[in-house]
């Protein structure tokens, strides 16, 4: 049986090894692999975790104070709590510098989106214009990975963005907030389409809106910031849990891939891993490598590989950094309303505004912050605690938030290189 090692635990490596496994292959995936803790108290609501755990504020902000938001610190209106702090830990020995963005990698089994917000979005033709291949050409593929992972989401307004295709599944119910935003959409869409060229719809989510296979329907538990309890709010690690019953599958952590030795024709034939646990470097034979371990990591290990065969120190080029600003804003209508503590944390709206050219498309996620931790945004009003805490419990319910997500090119002068 043919075998391939594959490195990391992302979605592009549990899909890629799914994949494999299917088609009656043999996999090994090697990954660093860092857990968090499990999820707690299944069935109860943010606000009822306060009285059903022992030690709330552990939970919530962690013994050291992790997810309290400091004066003067840097950070969103909400920052990450305790329970997602091993997503983002670095294994001793790594170091990147960076000059004009800020760099995000992650070492956990599943990789980033074990923090992510579930946004799934198709390319259009015109994105894949400069690609051998095309939407079409991906269509079938799209809805496997909709079969595999759940996809939620509505034929709107967004469609000629984000285009349709089977296995998207029925929404959610809206939050009272995000039903508001909709409904004045709704009333003044010609013009702001016509005038504005803002387009709104359903956001499409990687979210279970109704029990599916081995994972629950979405319980509107307001945790999705803090992990969903009941697997509704999909992350790679299931998947590498359905690799997982494949005979031929094989999982090993704790192993951080340093390079690989590359024979006379340029092939890998070897890998070289660091045990996290201190037990030293080894070296593994490998019949076919992939690796997926996301932009920057993948390029430190082809670039470290490189330089020890050959010598060569080459800069890879064309990096690219689509640019986000957040924009929060205050619903009128929402103001001095009850927040809601049943429902869905993320965003379930979006909005489109098209450039000059199709791949200028300008992306924004509504999230309605009915949920959000108070203090972060209590800290940064311009009053004492006691007049900051009238106003957020006033003004909760109409909080949100805009992450517009801007486009990007491959540039020259964006790149990447090892020291």
């Amino acid at each position: 049986m043919k075998s391939v090692t594959v490195v990391g635990s992302g979605p592009s490596g549990v899909h890629f090894a799914l994949g494999l496994l299917k088609r009656g292959l043999a996999v090994h995936l090697i990954d660093a692999g860092l857990e968090g803790a499990r999820a707690v108290a299944r069935d109860a609501t943010a606000s009822g975790l306060k009285s059903v755990l022992e030690d709330p504020i552990d939970y919530f902000l962690g013994r050291d104070l992790y997810g309290l938001a400091l004066p003067g610190a840097d950070g969103e209106l909400y920052g990450f709590p305790p329970q997602k702090q091993f997503v983002f830990e670095r294994p001793e020995g790594l170091e990147e510098t960076s000059r004009g963005f800020e760099p995000l990698s992650s070492w956990a089994a599943g990789g980033l989106a074990r923090a992510w917000t579930a946004g799934v979005y198709p390319f259009t033709e015109e994105e894949l214009a400069e690609f051998t291949f095309g939407f079409q050409d991906l269509l079938p593929h799209y809805e496997e990975v909709a079969d595999r992972i759940g996809v939620i989401g509505e034929h709107d307004d967004l469609s000629s963005f984000m285009p349709w295709h089977a296995g998207i599944d029925a929404p959610l119910r809206l939050d009272a907030t995000s039903a508001s935003l909709l409904g004045r959409y709704a009333k003044a869409r010609t013009r702001l389409r016509t005038k504005l060229g803002c387009h709104v719809g359903r956001s499409r989510l990687a979210v279970l809106s109704r029990d599916r296979l081995d994972r629950q329907g979405c319980g509107y538990l307001n945790r999705c910031l803090w992990g969903c309890p009941v697997g509704a709010l999909y992350t790679p690690d299931m998947t590498l849990e359905q690799c997982r019953r494949y005979d031929g599958f094989t999982y090993e952590p704790g192993l951080l891939a340093e390079a690989f030795d590359l024979d006379e024709n340029r092939r890998a034939t070897r890998l070289r891993v660091r045990r996290l646990d201190g037990g030293g470097e080894e070296h593994r034979p490998v019949e076919e490598l992939a690796l997926a371990t996301g932009t920057l990591s993948t390029a430190r290990l082809f670039l470290t590989s490189w330089l020890e065969a050959t010598g060569e120190r080459p800069a890879l080029e064309g990096l690219m950094d689509n640019r986000q600003v957040l924009v929060p804003f205050v619903h009128l209508p929402r103001v001095g309303r009850r927040f809601e503590d049943s429902a869905y944390q993320y965003h379930q709206l979006s909005m489109g505004l098209p450039g000059d050219a199709p791949e200028e498309y300008v992306h924004g996620q509504i999230t309605t912050l009915t949920s959000a931790q108070a203090h972060p945004i209590m800290e940064t009003m311009p009053f004492d605690l006691r007049t900051a805490g009238y106003v957020f419990r006033n003004a909760r319910a109409a909080l949100g938030l805009v992450n517009l997500n801007f486009h990007d090119r491959r540039r020259e002068t964006c790149k990447v290189s090892i020291d």
